[in-house]
């Protein structure tokens, strides 16, 4: 009975440990995504770069 009960919860720990690694995933890529806007924008601030005028967000918000 044990047996069966654990062979019932395997796919939903596989399915788990799946939601667990696209997240991780996903949260590294916005760290990432987020160290390049920043990059872009001190290289904007330092005048580095030309014809970066900030972020469409920066314009307000969205209703």
């Amino acid at each position: 009975d044990l047996i069966r009960t654990e062979e019932s919860l395997i796919p939903l720990e596989q399915a788990a440990r799946q939601k667990v690694a696209e997240l991780h995933s996903a949260l590294e890529s916005e760290q990432s995504q987020g160290s390049v806007l920043k990059a872009i924008l001190q290289a904007k601030e330092t005048k580095q770069i030309d014809g970066i005028y900030g972020r469409l967000g920066d314009l307000g918000a969205i209703d």
